[in-house]
């Protein structure tokens, strides 16, 4: 009996343990000022965003999802009634190839991955990350917008964090050691 409770005992401390150390782990990664990054849909900089789109129907009546899109990143101030002004805060231009599933009611779960390839003067490279979002493409509401910086080139060589979607500026948040484009 009492080694019965012994082990209940390990296995309850073992469980919380797992359940608290990725929320410490996520705020510790956290304890810096974030860096907005405007990740602007090329449509809005005058180019096609949707570069490759091939929807297949499922039986359901839902499709699966296969796109390529293009972004532009851009460092703030960032106007969007005025993409004139905002080229001059272009830090370069992503591609991102996501895949998912489309309902009947227009909402979307997309996830994938992009390559962002930097357009600065002096500052070269690339970083690649993973990206997931919700939203409905009838509407326009996204609720759920996450990437994770994996790895980069060049200046961007060891950068990697996580990032959240600003639903107020519509831009990213991301949560680095140190800013790549100062």
């Amino acid at each position: 009996m009492k080694y019965q409770r012994r082990v209940s005992i390990l296995l309850f401390a073992i469980l919380s343990l797992s359940l608290l150390l990725p929320s410490i782990n996520v705020l510790a990664q956290k304890n810096q000022d974030p860096i907005l990054v405007y990740t602007v849909p090329a449509i809005l900089m005058g180019e096609p965003f949707i570069l490759e789109n091939n929807p297949e129907e499922m039986p359901n009546g839902f499709y699966k999802v296969h796109q390529t899109l293009k972004f532009f990143w851009l460092s703030a101030p960032y106007d969007p009634g005025d993409p004139e002004a905002n080229i001059a805060n272009t830090m370069g231009t992503a591609l991102q190839y996501v895949v998912g599933v489309g309902r009947t009611n227009g909402v979307e779960t997309l996830h994938g991955y992009g390559v962002y390839t930097s357009t600065i003067s002096g500052k070269p490279g690339t970083i690649t990350y993973t990206i997931g979002n919700n939203w409905n493409s009838g509407t326009g509401e996204m609720w759920a917008g996450r990437l994770r910086i994996v790895g980069g080139t060049d200046t961007f060589e060891d950068i990697k964090g996580p990032a959240e979607l600003n639903f107020d500026l519509m831009a990213f948040e991301l949560y680095l050691h140190e800013n790549p484009w100062e």
